[in-house]
């Protein structure tokens, strides 16, 4: 609900609450199994900070599984009963992640910018680290370093192939630009 809420003001602050919202659960962030409902210094204290980076940084490790009856599992929310039993996760690694949600840019998104449409994706951290890393084709070692800083947008721009345009404000391995310096926090 955050990323819906998100988009909401976004759209009441652009005057455009008339344009559709699409909420599709492929951008929903990555699963984080067992340790959901836990504090960050929990996790931290519970499992080592070096395996806790393992979980957030890298590609295919997973953290360990939510059991389907522990009280956040997500599908005993109301959103997802019409899921599939088998497309609700367990646990996810980034990889995991990026299975959902670069389908969904391939098959939509992708579609509607060849049709020359601006795009507003709202969606989470590890959606969003995921998109970027199909986006920009950045290597599994480049992606444990990429951060995406919350609340400011990254505009892509995309060439007539849909290869990404380098921006003059690019920085890094990622090639699009920020609408605000990545070290300012929006709350």
């Amino acid at each position: 609900m955050r990323a819906v809420r998100s988009a909401w003001i976004l759209l009441k602050e652009m005057n455009l609450m008339f344009r559709p919202v699409r909420k599709e659960y492929q951008l929903n962030e990555r699963m984080y199994g067992a340790l959901t409902g836990m504090s960050k210094s929990q996790i931290a204290l519970t499992f080592g900070e070096d395996l806790v980076q393992q979980w957030r940084r890298s590609l295919d490790v997973r953290p360990p599984s939510l059991d389907e009856r522990h009280p956040h599992w997500p599908g005993k929310e109301r959103k997802y009963r019409d899921l599939p039993a088998d497309k609700i996760p367990k646990t996810e690694s980034l990889r995991d992640t990026m299975n959902r949600a670069v389908p969904l840019y391939k098959e939509d998104i992708e579609k509607d910018l060849r049709a020359g449409k601006n795009v507003l994706v709202v969606a989470h951290y590890n959606s969003l680290r995921g998109l970027v890393k199909h986006i920009d084709s950045i290597d599994t070692e480049n992606i444990k370093s990429i951060e995406i800083p919350t609340g400011i947008p990254l505009v892509f721009e995309f060439d007539e192939n849909m290869e990404p345009i380098r921006s003059n404000f690019s920085k890094g391995a990622i090639s699009g630009s920020y609408l605000a310096p990545p070290e300012v926090t929006i709350a």
